[in-house]
């Protein structure tokens, strides 16, 4: 009897972040009340975005400086990079600056829906900022194409497990962020095709080289094993009887 008056008095309060929220539509743009930024919550949680912008302005000039470093170098003027002038590096650096805003605005929102305290998600989203960056690095800066793709791969798995962290707290804040995570992909996608023209294809070609030469010895090997030491003793002995009838 104890043990049920305990169980039915335990009950748990639910976290805020996991309470049911209303779905986003396009009726949502044109209803004013149901808005999430307004003068007011700007007003009142006006140092929160400053810092939002700050986190990503930051972001960008460490991205700006590694690609401005790595553009005036010989092994980047040398590089092949394929006939997409649409996807070219001054491009994709324009496109990944302005999406950077919707992301700002996003971590603010989660800010302020999750308690208006650091949480979860804000380390999930701090920790993807730092994989954005380290793309930079490794691509224009450390110069290393392989790192720079698996840089991009590691910032898609992180950057859709930061939109499932936002999605958890405010389901807004992980919509406004779908451009960026499809333009992650298109660009992933481009940056391997960059990959294949000057690594990947000589690292694929050498790889099958090696294969072959192996499977090659292994031929030779089995060819040379084939005759028995004993076979080969009568056979030399054979030979060298013929020898000697022949001076006979």
């Amino acid at each position: 009897m104890a043990d049920e008056e305990i169980l039915n008095t335990f009950d748990p309060a639910i976290p805020e972040d996991l309470l049911p929220q209303p779905e986003v539509s396009w009726e949502y743009l044109f209803q004013p009340d149901q808005w999430y930024i307004t003068p007011e919550v700007i007003s009142e949680n006006f140092l929160p975005l400053v810092l939002s912008f700050a986190a990503v302005i930051i972001a960008g000039l460490i991205f700006l400086f590694a690609r401005n470093k790595g553009i005036e170098s010989k092994w980047y003027k040398d590089l092949q990079k394929g006939k997409n002038s649409l996807l070219n590096d001054n491009n994709a650096v324009k496109i990944w600056l302005v999406l950077y805003i919707p992301l700002a605005i996003a971590s603010w929102l989660v800010y302020i829906h999750g308690g208006q305290t650091w949480n979860r998600a804000l380390t999930v989203y701090s920790l993807h900022l730092i994989v954005n960056v380290l793309f930079a690095v490794s691509y224009w800066w450390v110069q290393d194409l392989s790192l720079g793709l698996l840089n991009l791969i590691t910032l898609i798995g992180v950057a859709m497990f930061t939109s499932s962290q936002f999605n958890s707290v405010l389901k807004f804040a992980s919509y406004i962020n779908t451009p960026y995570m499809i333009w992650l992909l298109i660009y992933t996608v481009y940056f391997g095709y960059i990959w294949y023209l000057n690594e990947g294809k000589q690292l694929l070609e050498e790889a099958k080289l090696a294969r072959g030469g192996s499977n090659n010895n292994k031929t030779v090997k089995k060819k040379k094993a084939g005759i028995p030491s004993d076979v080969k003793k009568k056979l030399q002995l054979q030979v060298q009887e013929q020898k000697n009838v022949k001076v006979e």
